[in-house]
């Protein structure tokens, strides 16, 4: 190999180099920003992941505490404040379930069948817009119905 041929090699390597910083100088706070926002997006995830675990402990251990009065009418009056309390809506469905649970075996039918009602309403929302959800999928999936249109696609 010549001078020249390792002189021309050594000064495109030069030129490839000094394109690539240019191109890292131009465009490298694109991907500085891309992985900032992925770990920043990360740390969300689990953060608001641990606050809702921590809720769903808290809504458990006020429970648990509701349960250990020996009166049914304490703990039925403890499982009644903690409807107002801030706890998921599933967590106030299995509330309602127990006091309606207590409310019966406390010789209190009325009160048991409202309670009772209080939870079939928060359980059958869920199931409501479940089965919703799930009968649009599976229409959409056969093509019978165009889901913002309420038509047949094949038509």
């Amino acid at each position: 190999m010549s001078d020249t041929d390792s002189f021309i090699e050594e000064v495109s390597e030069e030129m490839r180099r000094d394109r690539l910083y240019g191109y890292m100088r131009r465009y490298g706070w694109i991907a500085v920003l891309a992985i900032l926002s992925l770990v920043g997006g990360a740390a969300w995830n689990e953060y608001s992941k641990s606050q809702a675990r921590a809720k769903a402990q808290s809504a458990g251990n006020a429970i648990l505490a509701a349960l250990e009065a020996d009166d049914p009418q304490e703990r039925v009056k403890s499982l009644e404040a903690l409807q107002s309390e801030d706890i998921t809506e599933g967590a106030k469905a299995v509330v309602s379930l127990m006091q309606a649970a207590e409310q019966s075996a406390g010789d209190d039918p009325a009160g048991a069948h409202n309670a009772l009602g209080r939870g079939q309403e928060e359980i059958s929302w869920h199931v409501n817009l479940h089965r919703r959800f799930t009968q649009r999928d599976w229409q959409r999936a056969r093509g019978q119905t165009d889901p913002q249109y309420g038509q047949s696609r094949n038509q």
